[in-house]
């Protein structure tokens, strides 16, 4: 629901549900690309390198990122 009460619609042009649906399906397949690849180097590798833990960082900034950009959708964004 937008600032003004209203819901996320593509009336008058607005941006904002493709922009939402984009950051969703991004998000979605960074999710399954760096849990595949943890599942790989911990249980059939048995080996979790800096790298691993510095990815699984990055995926934490980026689903706060998500988070952060679905809320300024919500207030008017795009």
């Amino acid at each position: 629901m937008g600032a003004d009460g209203t819901h996320i619609t593509w009336d008058s042009g607005s941006r904002q549900l493709p922009v939402l649906i984009t950051i969703t399906v991004l998000l979605f397949f960074s999710l399954i690309a760096i849990s595949l690849r943890l599942y790989c180097r911990a249980i059939l590798v048995r080996h979790v390198g800096l790298d691993d833990y510095f990815m699984l960082a990055a995926l934490v900034v980026t689903i706060g990122l998500s988070i952060q950009s679905g809320l300024q959708i919500s207030y008017g964004t795009g």
